[in-house]
């Protein structure tokens, strides 16, 4: 494997996740979010007297759904956008989300969107309807980092700590550093050009799962960084690998 390193830039510092996550809330503009449509914000009523009134603009992961809507996620709940029209709804806890933080979103091969929140699951919403899952169903961890759909269909979660589940719709299996995973801290998912899954972790490196054998990449190899933060696939087929040191292929 060859590898090519790209540095981080000079003269940038790099700014806490933490501190990111202040700035981004303080510059960002109150909304009331909720389950509403058109051109301005909404709110929910569950009924019980509460109204959620949370903010939709600092985003964590986003994606398009089989009929070319944009999916937002963030630390406000989820928003649906109708790029042609621009009009958008947003969904909370009181429509059915598991949680209003949420860190990862996907497009299951049903057209269904996942989300992975932080410390309440997954939930999973087909345009009608919603279904949480979380440990008591087999879920490695309720703090969900990362969210892909393996070539077969199947669904895979990365979380904070616990390693990481894959769900094929009836049962569900985990894989942690007891069966060759880098590291239990997952924060991203990717899936490769032979159909093998890539697993970034939080300081352990990258790791290959092929369906039956573990493979371990880390600076030791020549990644950038043994925390990786994002994992995309290139053009030509190469890895790519987001770290705290830079970008590597």
């Amino acid at each position: 494997m060859i590898w090519l390193h790209l540095p981080s830039l000079p003269g940038r510092a790099r700014m806490p996740a933490f501190a990111a996550t202040i700035l981004a809330l303080a510059i960002a503009l109150l909304q009331p979010v909720g389950h509403a449509s058109g051109g301005g914000p909404g709110q929910t009523d569950s009924g019980s007297g509460w109204q959620s009134f949370t903010n939709a603009n600092f985003v964590t992961g986003i994606a398009f759904d089989e009929d070319g809507n944009l999916w937002t996620a963030g630390s406000g709940g989820v928003v649906r956008w109708d790029i042609s029209t621009g009009e958008y709804t947003k969904y909370v806890s009181e429509d059915g989300l598991a949680s209003n933080h949420v860190l990862a979103i996907a497009v299951g091969p049903d057209g269904a969107i996942w989300f992975g929140t932080r410390g309440s699951g997954v939930s999973r919403f087909d345009g009608e309807t919603w279904q949480t899952y979380t440990t008591d169903d087999g879920l490695a961890g309720n703090h969900v980092l990362a969210i892909a759909v393996g070539p077969d269909g199947a669904i895979w979660f990365g979380t904070g700590g616990d390693g990481i589940s894959r769900f094929d719709g009836e049962s569900w299996q985990t894989y942690t550093t007891d069966d060759g995973l880098a590291d239990d801290l997952v924060y991203a998912i990717a899936v490769g050009p032979d159909g093998s899954m890539w697993f970034g972790t939080g300081g352990g490196g990258v790791s290959r799962f092929d369906g039956e054998s573990w493979q371990t990449y880390t600076t030791d190899d020549g990644l950038a960084d043994n925390s990786v933060w994002a994992v995309a696939v290139g053009p030509d087929g190469a890895m790519w690998f987001g770290t705290y040191g830079g970008v590597r292929p």
